[in-house]
């Protein structure tokens, strides 16, 4: 038997009506139901509650620790509710969250702690608390870390919250990433990066406008061929310490839809230096502003238009007038890093503020 749920029912039977009155003997035969023998669909209605932003905090609260304390979703009755429903009747709704096993949509059974599988690979998620979600940040990691590890940077975390964005952790495999010319050539990395963009879309409602891009070291570089290819999936991009290997791309292999972009690297580093250094006898980190020329020139941003600005205490170069926005370089005294409040300057510019 299939039971139906929208905005909260039993079979046909609604546990509560449209004013928030719960029907009578309702509950009592709902637990009488064992949650493997009960169906579960998205809410009747033209927009699904399929996101924990389209939940009230409070309710979003508890089920943030509902799913923390409960990993098996076979033993879990999921209950996907109405949004109007949400917020007219949060009460009724924290109710049937207190009776129940579980009730959220199945696409929010993922996370910090749990990764989001998609085909080829998986990442994990962290929303903001505070239900103010206006986009994402997705976020490669560097050499020999993972999505697992990466969740543990609380301090980028935390400033990527602040600025309302939802942070993702994508996993390369076995801490490497596959872009051109790199030493690893394991997966092909834009398809799977692809799938994790659809699956950010359908599961949590990020489109391309709500979507930054950024990484750091090799992660950096996998962002920089993310936007050469799928510019036109980000809204902007954030990197660290990492730019293209050569042999560098031409100008014409990226897509003209760059990106807006901010990109902080240490006179400092040693491990992806700004002039690139050989790794072994076959690959080579490329230049970074070889690198960064080529995307200006893609994007056909007004050189002569340079400026300086300040992010973060570092004066930066800014190309203007690129074909959607600015092209900013940020070249500190430092080493091989990515720290939140560059983060946070960089955020800022890009059009993601506070």
């Amino acid at each position: 038997m299939t039971w139906q749920v929208g905005p909260v029912a039993i079979g046909r039977e609604p546990l509560f009506d449209e004013t928030c009155v719960d029907k009578p003997g309702a509950w009592a035969r709902l637990r009488q139901r064992s949650a493997p023998e009960i169906q579960t669909f998205p809410a009747a209605s033209a927009q699904h509650t399929r996101r924990e932003d389209a939940v009230p905090h409070a309710i979003a609260h508890v089920l943030r620790k509902l799913l923390a304390t409960h990993q098996d979703s076979d033993r879990l009755l999921i209950i996907s509710t109405g949004d109007t429903f949400m917020r007219t009747c949060p009460l009724a709704a924290l109710l049937l969250i207190a009776v129940m096993p579980l009730t959220v949509s199945s696409a929010m059974l993922c996370g910090a702690q749990t990764a989001c599988t998609v085909k080829d690979g998986n990442y994990r998620i962290e929303l903001p608390q505070d239900g103010d979600i206006r986009g994402v940040f997705v976020y490669f990691h560097g050499f020999k870390s993972s999505a697992r590890l990466q969740m543990q940077q609380r301090s980028l975390i935390e400033m990527t919250l602040a600025h309302h964005l939802a942070y993702v952790a994508v996993d390369g495999i076995e801490g490497r990433w596959s872009f051109p010319h790199g030493p690893s050539q394991g997966r092909d990395e834009m398809a799977f990066i692809a799938n994790v963009f659809d699956d950010l879309r359908q599961r949590y409602g990020f489109t391309p406008d709500r979507t930054v891009i950024g990484g750091f070291s090799i992660g950096a570089s996998m962002a920089w061929y993310t936007a050469c290819q799928q510019g036109e999936k980000a809204a902007a991009m954030v990197t660290f310490s990492g730019v293209f290997w050569n042999p560098l791309p031409k100008p014409d292999d990226c897509v003209a839809d760059l990106p807006p972009m901010v990109h902080f690297h240490g006179t400092a580093d040693q491990t992806f230096p700004l002039a690139g250094r050989a790794i072994g006898t076959k690959f080579h980190q490329g230049d970074a502003l070889k690198s960064l020329a080529i995307l200006r020139e893609r994007a056909k941003c007004d050189m002569k238009a340079a400026k300086k600005v300040t992010l973060d205490s570092i004066e930066c170069d800014d190309v203007p007038d690129c074909i959607r926005g600015d092209s900013v370089m940020c070249i500190h005294n430092d080493g091989h890093e990515a720290r939140a409040d560059m983060l946070d300057a960089g955020l800022t510019a890009v059009g993601f503020p506070k």
